[in-house]
């Protein structure tokens, strides 16, 4: 028998105490099942929140539709629209529910990108624990057409796996001042230091500006980069910021042999130097 809410209280409380399980039972279900589609589209991370949402619901309601279809050849059972309601209910229940969880601030991170390559295998460490978001300030690449070509392979990977992709003003005066007195320094000493620090300061103003808790830089999982210095300089950037600098080494269980795999997979354009036009001139001469 069809139930109408008008006629509840003709049902006996029996009778109503389990239509009012089988609902919650639905609400239940459905929201879960959906939860579960939102979270696995969320983990791929090649579709926007809202495509991966779409895609659930539909695919959540059809199945609905067809469980409330099916009951009308079972001897006993009849659709119900207030059973389809409640699923309904539950998979639209589970939609915020998914991106509060997946958008919460403790997780959204702020990466620093130096190239495409080194954030191939970064971004596959990070992503199953936040939610990240590129941002590619490197005004350190010399000559610009090398960074425009860095640049567009960054372009690339995000948009593969859609990731909100931040870039930041290519100001090599800026990068320069910087870095001023130390030009002559030897590869990996003070001027990669301060290097470091420049770009990372800026990240940190960036995840300021969107509301980042968390950031941190692909930079050491190059085997070329002094992991130590690195952290130490993000996290003393992190403490005057009052953000959260993720510390960690990302040459760690072969995070630099994942990256070469990755790069080759895409096909990744991969550079014979640092970036800076001192490190490019030593490339030149060794």
């Amino acid at each position: 028998m069809l139930w109408f809410p008008q006629a509840i209280n003709y049902v006996p409380e029996e009778v109503k105490k389990f239509t009012l399980y089988d609902k919650a039972a639905h609400f239940v279900f459905f929201g879960v099942m959906t939860y579960l589609f939102l979270m696995i589209g969320i983990q791929w991370r090649k579709f926007s929140f809202f495509s991966v949402a779409i895609f659930s619901v539909t695919i959540v309601t059809l199945i609905n539709i067809l469980g409330e279809y099916v009951q009308g050849f079972i001897p006993g059972r009849v659709p119900d629209y207030l059973d389809f309601a409640a699923g309904l209910a539950g998979t639209l229940f589970a939609i915020p529910i998914a991106y509060m969880l997946n958008h919460s601030p403790r997780r959204r991170l702020l990466l620093h990108v130096c190239c495409a390559p080194c954030a191939t295998a970064v971004r596959e460490m990070l992503a199953s624990g936040y939610k990240l978001e590129f941002y590619f300030y490197n005004p350190n690449i010399h000559p610009e057409k090398e960074y425009q070509k860095r640049l567009e392979e960054v372009k690339k990977l995000a948009r593969h796996f859609g990731i909100k992709l931040k870039i930041g003003k290519y100001d090599r005066a800026a990068w320069l001042k910087a870095v001023a007195g130390h030009e002559d320094d030897a590869e990996g000493g003070g001027r990669c230091e301060l290097c470091f620090r420049h770009r990372l300061e800026e990240t940190a103003l960036s995840a300021l500006r969107g509301n980042h808790r968390n950031f941190t830089t692909t930079l050491s999982v190059s085997p070329h980069k002094n992991s130590l210095v690195i952290n130490l300089v993000g996290e003393r950037v992190g403490q005057l910021s009052g953000l959260k600098f993720l510390t960690q080494d990302f040459k760690e269980n072969n995070g630099w042999r994942r990256s070469l795999e990755l790069s080759k997979d895409f096909g990744f354009y991969r550079q014979k130097y640092c970036g800076c036009e001192f490190s490019l001139h030593n490339a030149k001469h060794t």
